[in-house]
Order: structure tokens, then C-alpha cells, then sequence
């Protein structure tokens, strides 16, 4: 949650305060700032106002975060099913694709052999599992090879 008074994100509770032999409450949000814990005070509450909203917090913020956890594995699980079925291709192979399916014109035999294999391999890893296939470049150099896919005007590799 957001805090209503300095905009910071945080989370909502009750303060207790003992001075001069009595007990205040207030509303307050709590919040980390460059690594420290702060607390911004809301307002003042009773004695019932404050027991209220400390029993309304408390199954909440669990329950919350239950929710977001399991939103997270979920994300997980799928991302792990993504790099089961994945295909890492190399330079050649995306470009040879690239050539064949997208530009549609420029590539050799032997580019257009690689390309069809690269599709056979994908089609086939697709029907095994059941699945779609994400094709993954390889990491150091999709950079690049983005760059020219993504400009249509620019010389391929």
C-alpha cells in the first residue's frame, strides 16, 4: 500500500504510545527509507478504533501475501515449462530464419536448408511435448543480431 502522506510504499498498522501514564494509538504506515525503518503517522484512534483496525489488518496482509506468493510460483512454473520445451539457436540459425520466413528473399540453398531444418526441429519438438516451442537466441548474440532484424533498412550480419 501506499502511504497517504509521503507517497512511499509500505505497509498499514496500529502504534501504541505510553506517556505520562497513558496509551495513544494511532494509525500509522510503516515503510523502509535508505535502509532504516520510518513510520508516518495517519492519526489519532481509540482504544476500540485501533483494536478494530489492528484485528482488520492482520488476516489481510497473510492472506495477501499468500496470494502474491502463489501468483509468483504460478509465474515460475510456467517459466520452467517455457525452458523445458526451448530451442537456444545460434547466429546462423536465426539469421538463416530470418532470411527465409521474414525478409523472404537474399539467402542461399544452404541458408534455406538450415532454416527448413531449424523449423523441422521446432515442429517436431512442438508435437512431442504438446506444446508451443519459444525459440531463445543465444544470449551474447542476440543483441546484435536484434539490432539488424529490428532495422529494416540495415544489412544483415
Amino acid at each position: 500500500m501506499e502511504c497517504p502522506k509521503c507517497g512511499r510504499p509500505g505497509y498499514r498498522s496500529v502504534y501504541k504510545v505510553r506517556s505520562k501514564g497513558r496509551t495513544y494509538y494511532y494509525e500509522a504506515y510503516i515503510h523502509k527509507v535508505a535502509g532504516r525503518t520510518k513510520r508516518c503517522l495517519i492519526r489519532r484512534l481509540t482504544p476500540e478504533e485501533a483494536k478494530r483496525l489492528k484485528e482488520s489488518l492482520t488476516p489481510s496482509a497473510k492472506l495477501k501475501r499468500i496470494e502474491e506468493l502463489e501468483r509468483e510460483v504460478e509465474s515460475l512454473r510456467t517459466m520452467v515449462s517455457w525452458f523445458q520445451t526451448a530451442i537456444v539457436l545460434d547466429r546462423e540459425q536465426l539469421r538463416a530464419l530470418w532470411l527465409l520466413y521474414v525478409r523472404k528473399k537474399g539467402y542461399t540453398p544452404e541458408e534455406r536448408q538450415l532454416a527448413r531444418s531449424v523449423l523441422h526441429q521446432v515442429l517436431s519438438r512442438g508435437l512431442e511435448a504438446g506444446i508451443a516451442v519459444v525459440l531463445f537466441p543465444k544470449p551474447d548474440e542476440f543483441n546484435t543480431l536484434a539490432r539488424n532484424l529490428l532495422h529494416p533498412g540495415a544489412k544483415p550480419p
